[in-house]
């Protein structure tokens, strides 16, 4: 017999996935990181696990020498860490706002 249920009730549900949410700015007087909080909110009630990476909150020289160029054993321990979660992430979402400056 044919169901009551919505089409949208009866479709399949996404697999759980592992976010990395990145904030693309570092200036001061950004708006990423609360719009990066919506989109956290709206990922995790999905169902997946985001985890959010800001890198104005990181205690390293962002940008000035990559992970990949350090000897093993060498690199910051917080640029390991990141470094890992990457490795390990199944989706990647970076939120770089544009901000227009009109008169």
């Amino acid at each position: 017999p044919p169901s009551s249920a919505p089409a949208h009730a009866m479709a399949p549900q996404p697999t759980a996935q592992s976010v990395l949410l990145f904030t693309g700015s570092t200036r001061v007087g950004r708006v990423g990181p609360r719009i990066a909080k919506w989109c956290q909110g709206s990922l995790e009630g999905r169902g997946h696990a985001v985890d959010l990476v800001d890198p104005a909150a990181l205690d390293w020289p962002l940008l000035r020498r990559p992970h990949f160029f350090h000897p093993e054993g060498t690199a910051p321990e917080a640029m390991d860490r990141l470094a890992d979660q990457i490795a390990s992430a199944d989706a990647y979402v970076v939120v770089s706002p544009i901000g227009v400056q009109a008169p």
